[in-house]
């Protein structure tokens, strides 16, 4: 092989692991957000059905503060499972560049 052919592997490799490196850190971004979703979301749910429940306020405010946790709630679960779909996107990125990188030598990882 000549040496423009080894630095186009060489590059090509190092461009193959900066997108793994990036795809690895999206993942794990996701990863850390689906895990804080549920948590804000019970935040916020046992606040406002304790001030619904443990305040005196007219039946229609109580009704648009319950209107307002259940529009949060569906935002929350919306927002969790694009979080879902962004992170199983960025699995097949990764599988995909391992499988490129297989034939530098580097092994599929479980």
């Amino acid at each position: 092989m000549t040496e423009t052919g080894n630095g186009d592997e060489s590059l090509r490799l190092s461009i193959l692991l900066a997108q793994y490196e990036a795809c690895v850190a999206h993942h794990l971004g996701f990863y850390s957000l689906i895990w804080q979703v549920p948590a804000v979301a019970v935040v916020i749910g046992g606040g406002l059905a304790t001030i619904v429940f443990g305040t005196e306020m007219l039946p229609a405010v109580r009704i648009l503060v319950l209107l307002l946790g259940t529009a949060l709630m569906v935002g929350m679960t919306v927002a969790f499972e694009r979080f879902r779909m962004f992170q199983y996107r960025r699995r097949r990125d990764l599988k995909d560049l391992e499988a490129e990188l297989a034939a530098f030598g580097a092994r599929r990882l479980t």
